[in-house]
This record gives structure tokens, C-alpha cells and sequence, in this order.
């Protein structure tokens, strides 16, 4: 309750308008929506998600425009940008708070039919509070084309559903960027097809069969690569095996919960050799996270500040749950060991792979080594890294010029 309190107090009495940052030319043919998660990425040649997207289809008539997920201060953006921003606020006026609100409520009441969470009700009136924003932004530019990250929220269904009745003329595209996980795909497979987008692009052959397999007919899935490959993902380099010290990179998601998981176990571990290296995500990084933290922290828990590189450098193992960065981890030789959360269904984006490499919450880490030998786990380490290699496919440039043409 008292979490709801501040969150109250925090949405209806903070109004900030959007951030925006537009060139002379208004004609925009193309609106991007990515994810601010760090400053950095406020680039038409470095997003976080859709790489030199915005700056291939044409710098001026392209709006980015960046879902806020880390309370972004103006006085820390760049000011000599040109090309075409919108920041979107984390708060509306007070009045369109209460719209929000109301209309979330409305839904909750009479057409849900399962209780929900505090945390879902919150994430629920979130997405309206994006996609009012978005309506508002789609109508005054009249675009050809909306693209953006196809995850599932609700932001985009409601998105892609007002395409359809609202005759407002614009194709939806959406970008599956990473990969995909078990409860995606059973979400996929019951989605109406009035909140789909009409063009599905992923990044390789693998998800490709995923989605045609989950969604089939109701949109066009195609597979255009990666439009982000990591700069350097492989590193043959043998690391030296230590008896006594074994150092574990941490990969949680951006979600404060999923800390809570890691930290639990990392910090039950009694055996004063580990070593748990959590690296954090961007979101919680730039939200200040570790001020906020309030678990007790282990002796044995160290917070990277390391480059991603770094990390996968100085580590043996990478223990992880739903985050896609598994992969790279894999690629610079990490054994891999998935946390799994008893009676939950698994959000490993190894799931279809991975049968062996997994450790329960309530287990030590200690256990795991102690099977990690078995022929079953070696053999099943060729295939999870011929998996990872082969799982980045470059971008097909001439495909992605003729979709958007």
C-alpha cells in the first residue's frame, strides 16, 4: 500500500510535459519508438534497440521517440542534437492522471477476469499512460509507418489496435529484438489478431520459427537479422581454472524484483571462494538503484562497474534468468547456469536448449559444480555455444530498404 502511495504521489503532482527536439522538416513518414535506458543511446546511429535504424530510413523525416524508463533529467541531454526526439513524460497533468486512472480501473472491474497484482495494476496504467502519449503524437505527424519493440505489452496492443479503428492510416511494425521466451510465446498464441501488428521483423532463422509457430497467419513474420550486433562477440581465449576462487558474472533484468531473486541466492551462499559479480542492468543503473537498495549485501556480492567486455573477461560462470545479454556471455566461453524460480514458469531464453545447466533458488551454487563434469553438461555446452554463435545474424540491408520503401 505504501508503495502505491508514492507512486500516487509521485504521477499525480509531478507534470512534466514530453522533451522533445525537432528539426525544421514536419513531414515525418517514420516514428521509431525505443527505450531511453541511458543517455548515450540518444542517437539515430546508436540506439540500444534498433542500431542505425532511424538514421537509414532519413535523418528528417524520422521521429524517434523513447519511452522513459529512467526519470531523464534534461540538464544530462546532450543539447547540440538535430535530428528528430520526443522524450515521453513519466507524468501527465493531474486531470489526465485521473483519466488514466478511471479508464484502468473500468478495465480491471468489468473486463478482467482474474485478480491482479499491485505491481500489474501499476504496470497496466503505465502502458495507457504511453500509448494516450503516443495517440496524441501519431495523430499531429501523420506518419506512414510506426515501428517499434514487439515484447508483448500492452502499450502495443492498444497501439496497433487503434491503427484498425480509429482510420488513422499508418502500418505497424513491430521489431523482435531479442529473444523470446517461453511465456511470450504462449501469450503470442492467444493473442487476437486485431492487436497484432501487420509486420512482424526478427533477427534470425531461430525466432523466426518461434513466431510463425506462435502467431502464423495473423502477421507476416520476417527475419531481417540484427540490426544491433555486438561489436566483438567472441573470445577464444582459455581462462585459467582456480580451485579455490570461482567467480560468477550476475545478469539480471531491469526489473527490482528479479534483483531480489539474485541477491536471495547469491547472498545465502556461505562458501567464502565464490565470487558473484552482478552486473546491472542499464535501467537500474540509471535509476539510482543501489541508493535505493534495501537487502543486506553479502560479502561474497560485488556491483560491476566494469565494460560489458571486462566482465565476460574476468568471469567463469554467468548465472542469469530471462536476459538476452546470455548469449554474448556464452560466446566469450561463460558456463552458463540458469536460476530457476520453483513453481514458476521458466523465462530462460535457453528454454528449448538448455536441460542440464540449471540450479534451483533454493539450491547453492556449490551444487551445481558438483554435476558440472558430467558428460550429460559437456555435451550439452557444444551445443548451447553453436547455438550462441550462430544466434546474431548481420543485418539484410537491401530487405529492410525495400520494407520501408
Amino acid at each position: 500500500m505504501l508503495r502505491y502511495i508514492l507512486y500516487i504521489k509521485d504521477k499525480f503532482f509531478n507534470f512534466e510535459k514530453n522533451y522533445a527536439i525537432l528539426g525544421n522538416n514536419y513531414k515525418i513518414k517514420n516514428i521509431i519508438i525505443s527505450h531511453l535506458v541511458n543517455y548515450d543511446n540518444i542517437n539515430f546511429k546508436n540506439d540500444f534497440y534498433f542500431g542505425e535504424l532511424a538514421s537509414m530510413l532519413n535523418r528528417s523525416s524520422t521521429l524517434l521517440i523513447f519511452i522513459d524508463h529512467i526519470k531523464s533529467q534534461k540538464n544530462k541531454i546532450k543539447q547540440n542534437l538535430n535530428e528528430n526526439f520526443i522524450i515521453l513524460s513519466q507524468n501527465l497533468s493531474f486531470f489526465e492522471e485521473i483519466k488514466v486512472h478511471s479508464i484502468c480501473l473500468f478495465k480491471i472491474m468489468f473486463k478482467s477476469k482474474n485478480k491482479i497484482t499491485l505491481i500489474e495494476y501499476i504496470n497496466l496504467v503505465d502502458n495507457e499512460r504511453i500509448f494516450k502519449q503516443l495517440k496524441k503524437i501519431i495523430i499531429s505527424y501523420k506518419p506512414k509507418k510506426v515501428i517499434f519493440t514487439f515484447e508483448g505489452n500492452e502499450y502495443e496492443r492498444l497501439l496497433v489496435n487503434s491503427s484498425k479503428i480509429n482510420n488513422l492510416n499508418f502500418e505497424t511494425i513491430g521489431y523482435q529484438f531479442g529473444v523470446i521466451k517461453k511465456k511470450q510465446i504462449l501469450n503470442f498464441k492467444t493473442l487476437n489478431k486485431k492487436f497484432i501488428a501487420k509486420k512482424i521483423l526478427t533477427i534470425n532463422k531461430y525466432n523466426e520459427k518461434l513466431l510463425n509457430k506462435s502467431i502464423g497467419k495473423r502477421s507476416e513474420i520476417i527475419n531481417i537479422g540484427s540490426l544491433k550486433i555486438p561489436k566483438k562477440i567472441y573470445f577464444s581465449r582459455k581462462r585459467k581454472k582456480s580451485k579455490k576462487e570461482k567467480k560468477i558474472l550476475v545478469l539480471p533484468e531491469g526489473i527490482p524484483e528479479e534483483m531480489n531473486i539474485f541477491l536471495n541466492f547469491c547472498g545465502s551462499e556461505i562458501n567464502n571462494n565464490f565470487k558473484f559479480n552482478i552486473r546491472l542492468h542499464p535501467i537500474l543503473k540509471n535509476n539510482n538503484y543501489l541508493k535505493k537498495i534495501s537487502v543486506k549485501i553479502s560479502h561474497n556480492i560485488n556491483f560491476s562497474r566494469n565494460s560489458l567486455i571486462k566482465d565476460l573477461q574476468e568471469n567463469n560462470y554467468v548465472l542469469y534468468r530471462g536476459t538476452s545479454t546470455i548469449i554474448e556471455a556464452i560466446n566469450f566461453n561463460l558456463i552458463p547456469v540458469y536460476l530457476n524460480k520453483i513453481n514458476e514458469l521458466s523465462v530462460d531464453p535457453l528454454f528449448q536448449i538448455n536441460k542440464h545447466h540449471i540450479i534451483n533458488e533454493d539450491n547453492k551454487f556449490s551444487d551445481f559444480l558438483n554435476i558440472s563434469n558430467k558428460k550429460s553438461l559437456i555435451s550439452e555446452r557444444k551445443h548451447l555455444s553453436l547455438f550462441a554463435k550462430n544466434y546474431y545474424e548481420k543485418p539484410k540491408i537491401n530487405l529492410i530498404e525495400k520494407i520501408f520503401s
